[in-house]
């Protein structure tokens, strides 16, 4: 058993090699090896995102950070009692522990995000695309709760929960032709047929028109030659699972192409809670979003996380797979009489942005993009953002302009990036400065030492 000396004389050990070089080298070189496999992780993949999984968000740096101000205190207190001929070492001993000390708080209490704007609109929302949410619309009213699978949480009568999150998964949208069946408001569900072009194509006799629903590859052209005197209404369903649209009337004929990834102009059934429809008059549709899980691609970047959710109401459940939103911009799906949408996390700043005017401004004699330029409000006050020019508010908040979305005569939308450090200007930015201060002095100090030495 150790006695209480030998207790002091290896508390005095401990503290020694804690604040001495045979820790700081060590440190050093951990960092060098790390860093070195980061940076080759990032360059082998393509992908910033696993360098930061696996080696700058791991517990492991954050905790040789920990080290390395572990290190540079006791180097400091194994100076006691502390001299003038010391006042260098401290400065710049102390500018490096304020400077990981806010490093440390803007890791836990800071923030970096996205704030979309159009012209006209105002917003204090921010999405957080590091975290995943639920956001919804019941009307006026808008929520948005972080993700937890299996913690669920209410918005009015309604619970969800949150199932769990697949890492990814394909989206494709369905309409005018449905599990295989014709699904057109107003006309019978015809099921559809193969046809190779060699004989006559199948058709219902309806009281105004013929109508035919066909998975073919054939053009139109081999169709024209069983055209009637009735006009003829049809669906062709191609390999590629696209849907062209064929109205043959007397007065000509209408065409329409519908593609399972991009349903183009999209109709709303109450403002979105009946769901959704695709039309070429004066014919519509209902239009299904439709996800199915996939491999997850290489890069985490590509990849499109699917959640499955359930909602419980009054007795009535309903789960769904919902495909991840990530910008915001897409589509609300409609759960009982919330419309809801799987995002980045939206949460709310003390600061509200309004943006009244955007443009993009060209190289003379180009369409060639030069800068962005958007004009905005925060809490009232006018400034104009540009690629060089950044907003930063008295609390902190900075905002940059990242991006101009929109043809000329169209409304733009805006996208800023948003950041936010707590500790900037009481640590990060102090403790630099003292940094620099304490090698200027340390210079001068040994400067003047060589000039006594020489005199």
């Amino acid at each position: 058993m150790i006695g209480f000396n030998g207790q002091m004389r290896l508390c005095k050990r401990s503290i020694k090699y804690l604040g001495s070089l045979w820790l700081t080298i060590p440190l050093l070189a951990i960092t060098v090896i790390v860093v070195s496999i980061g940076t080759f992780l990032e360059g082998n993949s393509g992908s910033h995102q696993i360098a930061e999984s696996w080696i700058y968000h791991h517990p492991l740096f954050y905790f040789v950070l920990f080290l390395y101000f572990v290190n540079i205190l006791f180097a400091t207190f194994t100076r006691w009692p502390f001299q003038k001929k010391h006042i260098p070492f401290l400065t710049a001993h102390l500018g490096l522990l304020m400077l990981l000390t806010g490093v440390g708080i803007k890791g836990l209490f800071g923030m970096q995000g996205v704030m979309r704007l159009h012209e006209g609109e105002g917003s204090h929302l921010v999405l957080l695309m590091d975290e995943w949410g639920l956001f919804g619309r019941n009307g006026e009213k808008r929520f948005s709760f972080k993700i937890t699978p299996d913690r669920p949480f209410h918005e009015g009568d309604t619970i969800f929960t949150p199932l769990e999150i697949l890492p990814h998964g394909e989206k494709y949208w369905e309409a005018w032709i449905s599990n295989e069946r014709l699904t057109v408001n107003g006309l019978p569900a015809v099921e559809i047929s193969s046809w190779e072009g060699k004989t006559e194509p199948p058709k219902v006799d309806l009281p105004e028109f013929e109508l035919s629903v066909l998975k073919t590859d054939e053009p139109l052209l081999t169709l024209l030659p069983w055209k009637e005197e009735k006009p003829w209404l049809l669906f062709l369903q191609d390999s590629a699972s696209k849907i062209s649209i064929y109205h043959l009337h007397h007065d000509g004929f209408q065409q329409k192409i519908f593609d399972p990834k991009s349903p183009g102009e999209i109709i709303l059934y109450d403002g979105g809670k009946a769901g959704y429809g695709v039309e070429m008059p004066p014919f519509s549709s209902p239009l299904f979003l439709r996800t199915s899980p996939a491999h997850p691609p290489k890069k985490p970047e590509d990849a499109r996380p699917i959640l499955r959710l359930k909602a419980e109401k009054n007795g009535e459940m309903i789960e769904k797979l919902i495909p991840y939103d990530s910008d915001g911009s897409g589509l609300s799906l409609p759960i009982f009489d919330t419309l809801v949408k799987f995002q980045p996390l939206a949460i709310r700043i003390p600061h509200h942005l309004h943006l009244y005017k955007a443009k993009t401004l060209y190289r003379p004699g180009t369409t060639t993009p030069e800068s962005y330029e958007a004009k905005i409000k925060v809490d009232g006050q006018p400034f104009t953002l540009r690629m060089n020019e950044v907003y930063e508010s008295p609390s902190g908040y900075r905002f940059y302009l990242s991006n101009i979305h929109g043809a000329p005569n169209e409304v733009k939308e805006v996208h800023l990036a948003v950041n936010y450090d707590p500790a900037k200007y009481i640590l990060t930015y102090p403790g630099g400065a003292l940094i620099v201060l304490g090698a200027l002095l340390l210079l001068f100090r040994k400067q003047r030492v060589v000039l006594e030495d020489l005199h």
